[in-house]
C-alpha cells in the first residue's frame, strides 16, 4: 500500500513536468521531486522546524524548468 501510493505521486509528478524531456527522465526528476519532499518533511517534522522543509521548496522551485 505504502509503495503504490509513493509509485501514484510519482505518476502525478511526472505527468506534470514538461513533455520536453523523455519520459524516463520525467519519471527520474519526479522521483527526486517526491524523495526531496518526503525526507524534508520528516526532518523538518523531527527538528520541528518549519524551515527546513521551505528551503528544500525553494531549491527545488529553483531548479524547476518552466
Amino acid at each position: 500500500a505504502v509503495a503504490a501510493f509513493f509509485q501514484e505521486n510519482i505518476d502525478r509528478i511526472a505527468a506534470n513536468l514538461p513533455r520536453t524531456r523523455p519520459a524516463k527522465a520525467r519519471r527520474e526528476k519526479a522521483t527526486h521531486i517526491l524523495a526531496t519532499l518526503q525526507g524534508a518533511m520528516t526532518v523538518a517534522t523531527s527538528l520541528k522546524s518549519q524551515k527546513v522543509f521551505d528551503n528544500a521548496v525553494r531549491d527545488l522551485l529553483a531548479g524547476a524548468e518552466v
